[in-house]
């Protein structure tokens, strides 16, 4: 069942911003700025918006570090930890676009911020890149999405009207120039996701609004969309009230008219499954989801707690990632495989479709040691369609505390060698390693300077989205990367790259 969006301001248009050179800042707009590093309970704070603006520092002289001799080649390090070459070099160099009033008593977040604008996921444009976002307005809440510039140094705001009950900002996706967008909204019958296009890439102005998708009454606000050749995919979890768990529910729509969507149903990926993440491949889609494996020990199963004995859920429940493939239209092509033999306690992941239409999951999980996703291994999946699924692993004590984030060059013609996994920082340098098209390591898993502490959002061929909090704004800018020649030997200190043997 859908149902149309009512009571509220959806119509879509762009809000004048600031530029280097001066202009015009919306009087009616104060965005909330919470960037939010896709770690397990992280988040970068960043403050309140009275504009967006490109704002210019003088360059610097010095040669590009990246067209430097030697940069590209990265040689493997030794037992004396020999420092990686950067791999990456701002392509604007003293620019970026952004998003906030710059906090006079400085640059660096530290502090948490009310009335802050929050950052979802990006999506790379023909030319440029989107990011979906909430910020307040008055007293209520406005979802908008940030265009920014291929540079990263210009960007603007398209505006997609207020929402009511939500946390969590809009997730975009594209395909050629048209920007498609799913806001999550409320209404009397319950939550709802608004379906909409923007077409013309970065000089879209307005937004063409579909149904309303009926989710009714969920404290759950995890959803997705993605948009195939033929087809595009909007999934959600949903409470099974018969089953009393999560189940997903998925819709198709044309991506000519928003006004052709398919009746919701149901796509079996296990038991209670939940978080659901989609990415269009050559010929349809990939769907995984976290999903729920019951007891972790069978000799606590049964087994009653003492009176004062704390109550571990982990002991109890286990949760895991599983993945099936899709047809064009969003229809499963087998059952759901888990990516992993056995069932983990899997805290974040995040997918990525190789060169051969394969997928390639990045895993972190909780573990009784550390019940974070801060350190520990980053498990790494490769699900085929025949089935079979190639398990690998990035360990040492070298690996950061950051939740990984798997960047593919998703657009027609893109460069397909090169898959890039980055950790955020958590305090210290964010990490990045090359993948080559199969999966397997390019370079090592290394801080990377030009990274700092920043997110990558999204990747368009060579060059890397990144988001920086700036006190109370934040900073949006692009890097121009390229991998390394080789990962390094298992004797290194740096973080190996170890695919098994066997399955454990």
């Amino acid at each position: 069942m859908v149902a149309r969006p009512s009571g509220r301001n959806a119509p879509g248009g762009v809000l004048p911003c600031e530029r280097g050179d001066g202009g015009v800042v919306p009087a009616d707009v104060t965005v909330r700025s919470r960037l939010t590093v896709r770690s397990a309970s992280v988040l970068l704070l960043a403050g309140t918006l009275g504009a967006c603006r490109s704002r210019a520092r003088p360059a610097p002289t010095e040669a590009d570090p990246i067209d430097e001799p030697g940069v590209v080649a990265l040689p493997a390090p030794t037992q004396s930890s020999v420092p990686v070459p950067p791999r990456c070099a701002a392509v604007a160099r003293g620019a970026g676009f952004t998003v906030g009033e710059p906090d006079p008593g400085g640059e660096e977040a530290g502090q948490d911020l009310p009335f802050a604008v929050e950052i979802g996921r990006a999506a790379a444009l023909e030319k440029g890149f989107a990011i979906g976002a909430l910020g307040a307005r008055g007293r209520g809440t406005a979802a908008f999405v940030a265009l920014v510039g291929e540079d990263g140094a210009s960007g603007r705001i398209l505006d997609l009207g207020l929402t009511h009950g939500t946390f969590e900002p809009p997730v975009v996706a594209t395909r050629g120039s048209d920007l498609y967008l799913v806001v999550p909204d409320s209404d009397a019958g319950g939550n709802l996701l608004r379906l909409g296009v923007a077409r013309g890439g970065e000089g879209a102005t307005q937004v063409t609004w579909g149904p309303g998708l009926s989710e009714g009454w969920d404290d759950s606000e995890a959803f997705d969309v993605a948009v195939g050749s033929e087809r595009g995919i909007v999934v959600w979890d949903h409470p099974d009230e018969k089953e009393d768990h999560r189940t997903i529910r998925a819709v198709d729509f044309d991506p000519a008219d928003l006004s052709q969507v398919s009746k919701a149903r149901a796509i079996d990926l296990g038991s209670a499954a939940e978080q659901p993440r989609i990415v269009a491949r050559p010929g349809g889609f990939w769907l995984a989801a976290a999903t729920l494996h019951g007891s972790a020990s069978s000799d606590q199963a049964g087994r009653r707690p003492d009176a004062d004995e704390e109550l571990d859920v982990s002991d109890r429940e286990r949760r895991s990632v599983a993945v099936v493939p899709l047809d064009a239209r969003g229809v499963p092509l087998g059952k759901p495989l888990p990516v992993l033999p056995v069932a983990r306690q899997i805290v974040v992941f995040d997918l990525a479709v190789l060169a051969d239409g394969s997928v390639l999951a990045a895993l972190r999980m909780d573990t009784v040691q550390s019940q974070s996703a801060e350190g520990g291994p980053v498990h790494l999946a490769r699900v085929k369609l025949d089935g079979s699924v190639t398990p690998s692993i990035i360990e040492g004590k070298e690996v950061g505390s950051g939740a990984p984030s798997l960047f593919a060059d998703a657009r027609p013609g893109g460069d397909r060698s090169t898959v890039w996994l980055a950790l955020a920082g958590v305090g210290d340098e964010g990490e990045l390693m090359a993948l080559a098209g199969d999966g397997r390591a390019r370079d090592a898993l290394a801080p990377e300077p030009a990274l700092g502490r920043g997110e990558v959002l999204a990747r368009r061929g060579d060059h890397l989205l990144v988001v920086n909090p700036r006190g109370r704004s934040v900073e949006v800018s692009t890097l121009r990367c390229r991998p390394g020649t080789s990962p390094p030997p298992a004797s290194s200190h740096r973080p190996a790259f170890v695919p098994p043997a066997k399955a454990e």
